[in-house]
């Protein structure tokens, strides 16, 4: 279990609210340059200088902001403002911009303007761009020029064949695609950008003449390479694997080429977990819920907590409870060839057996013991999933580690899913799925519920999980069309039920 410190975040806020009213816009009525000396810019003719290799050109709209969003103004490039080269372009700008300078620089600029979303009033060096896949530059004023740094990466290829529809993924499934990033661009920073909200690890689209151009926010790495499949009317037939670590700087592009001479034949099946719908809250009795699955006629949940607590849970939120064991118990699962209950236990990095049909005896297994020699502690064993043939998979939070044991205690192998996707951060829980031979681990740090093979060679895709504080738990119900997620919450610890969407 992990304690979430929301009074201390809220002292900080209230830390930094004299900061904030300090830097609300100024007054027009009352003008007048600071004591300091700083002096804010003035109507007049200013240049904008473009990227390297990204001329200007007439229509381009240009946003100009100082710090108060209303008064901000969006200039449109006509021919006659532009250099020859296309480099430069010179305007006038004038009106209530002015009276709204936002320090350090007084005034900022951002391109495409159009794309631009003012999320309140105030504004300054920060702009927030909505869906970026497009190119992306920001500026701020020195000396009466805006002098633009590009935001995004690109990525470009070319494909012969009858092929009308593309599908791209990263094999670590990074985020390529967000619904919105925000960028700052000042001399106190001077390229950050960070993506503001939901993202998704594939992009879909129509292909058109044979050539695809793709633009990333930010940096885009693909720790694994990734993959390209081509198709026609949605169905897949050929794909292109790019291997190997890939780093697309902010600014430059990877040009691939013609890559038909590299594409190999494909069946045409991507797997794709469903989406998730708008979460049910079930509020529980369990203290410090970390672990959940199936009764055995899939009509209630087993749970377990960090005091020991192991309950029967109906999917109204009902709590049976069966027996305080005295130790962590972090993760259960059960084993479908005999009923008994498998549990994880954090700190002795154990694994143990409840047996039914009572559930108050419990039998130690094994130790994990390269998690014992590694003194986890309580970054230890989090989660427990029964696989097959008499074998589990048990992960902690430390790595994360994902360890395949038989029951006997040999162990099989050991996985750091850091080297199959970046983006994991630890194993809060993990479950087995029959149906699609897939492993789902949700990550309380990331809130991302990770779908892997089920031999967790290679990840499948990846789901946010908006909604909950700290998920350490996760179980597939298929009889249900749904996911059932814990929330270990210290004020009130629940359980979520997903609906699959299609």
């Amino acid at each position: 279990m992990k304690s979430r410190f929301i009074a201390s975040v809220l002292f900080t806020a209230w830390l930094l609210l004299p900061c904030f009213i300090s830097c609300t816009p100024n007054n027009p009525d009352e003008p007048g340059q600071p004591s300091d000396g700083w002096v804010a810019p003035a109507p007049g003719e200013y240049t904008f200088v473009c990227p390297e290799g990204h001329p200007w050109k007439p229509g381009d709209k240009i946003n100009v902001r100082g710090s108060y969003a209303p008064a901000s103004m969006d200039v449109i490039l006509e021919a006659e403002n532009i250099s020859a080269d296309g480099k430069t372009a010179k305007v006038n700008l004038s009106g209530r911009l002015f009276d709204f300078p936002a320090r350090p620089d007084g005034l900022y600029a951002a391109f495409p303007s159009d794309k631009i979303y003012n999320d309140g009033d105030l504004t300054g060096e920060t702009v927030q761009f909505l869906n970026p896949d497009y190119e992306i530059f920001a500026a701020y004023l020195s000396e009466g020029v805006f002098t633009f740094k590009p935001f995004t990466s690109t990525l470009t290829l070319s494909v012969e064949g009858d092929y009308d529809c593309f599908y791209l993924t990263g094999a670590g499934k990074e985020d390529l695609v967000f619904k919105s990033c925000e960028i700052t661009c000042s001399t106190n920073d001077e390229g950050v950008l960070r993506p503001t909200k939901g993202s998704k690890a594939e992009i879909e689209s129509a292909l058109e003449g044979g050539k695809i151009t793709l633009h990333f926010p930010g940096i885009t790495a693909f720790k694994s390479g990734f993959i390209f499949y081509f198709g026609k009317g949605g169905n897949y037939s050929v794909m292109y694997r790019h291997t190997g670590n890939e780093r697309i700087i902010r600014g430059q592009t990877l040009d691939l080429g013609n890559i038909t001479s590299s594409l190999v034949p494909f069946d045409g099946y991507i797997p794709r977990v469903p989406s998730l719908g708008k979460p049910t809250k079930i509020d529980v009795n369990v203290q410090e819920l970390s672990g959940i699955c199936l009764t055995e006629d899939g009509e209630a949940l087993w749970a377990v907590g960090d005091e020991g607590q192991l309950a029967k849970v109906s999917f109204d939120g009902k709590v049976q409870n069966i027996k305080h064991f005295s130790t962590d118990l972090e993760g259960v699962t059960r084993n479908p060839m005999t009923g008994d209950l498998l549990v994880c236990i954090e700190g002795s990095q154990r694994v143990a057996k409840i047996s039914q049909p009572n559930f108050t005896e419990r039998t130690n297994l094994f130790v994990v013991q390269e998690a014992v020699d590694g003194n986890f502690g309580n970054s230890g064993l989090e989660g427990i999933t029964y696989y097959k043939d008499d074998i589990i998979y048990t992960g902690s939070q430390a790595g994360p580690y994902l360890w395949k044991y038989t029951l006997a205690g040999e162990k099989i192998e050991k996985i750091n899913l850091k080297d199959i996707t970046s983006i994991i951060r630890e194993i809060a829980d993990l479950w087995y799925d029959p149906v699609n031979d897939w492993l789902w681990v949700v990550d309380s740090e990331s809130h991302k519920i990770f779908v892997f093979t089920g031999d967790a060679h290679q990840l499948i895709d990846r789901i946010e999980l908006p909604t909950i504080q700290n998920e350490e738990s996760v179980c597939v119900d298929y009889a249900h069309n749904c996911v059932w997620v814990g929330d270990d919450n210290d004020g009130q610890p629940a359980i979520y039920r997903y609906e699959f969407v299609e």
